[in-house]
């Protein structure tokens, strides 16, 4: 199984649930209100760092070439919007085993 892990600029939430559906991705969790903190980037929803991010969480059986490049391109259209003062979009795919 693998786990689909998505943030995002809230903005960007609306793309995203409609490629997750549109690509047989519909079960997924969304967490909202994420805050964001690197040496060169805040969003910490606050007056000086302003801007909330939003988590994607996605289980999948497989993610195969086919889907990857489906996220790529997502990625691309999404960094191509380019909403001023955000980091767009980060995508992660990962192992993960259900006990």
């Amino acid at each position: 199984m693998k786990l689909l892990l998505i943030l995002c600029d809230k903005a960007y939430e609306p793309d995203v649930a409609a490629f997750l559906d549109q690509n047989g991705m519909n079960i997924y969790e969304i967490i909202d209100g994420a805050k964001f903190s690197s040496p060169s980037f805040k969003r910490l929803s606050t007056s000086v760092w302003p801007g909330k991010e939003v988590i994607f969480l996605a289980f999948v059986n497989e993610i195969n070439e086919i889907s990857k490049s489906a996220l790529k391109e997502l990625k691309s259209q999404i960094e191509k919007k380019g909403i001023s003062g955000s980091l767009p979009i980060r995508i992660y795919i990962q192992d993960v085993e259900e006990i």
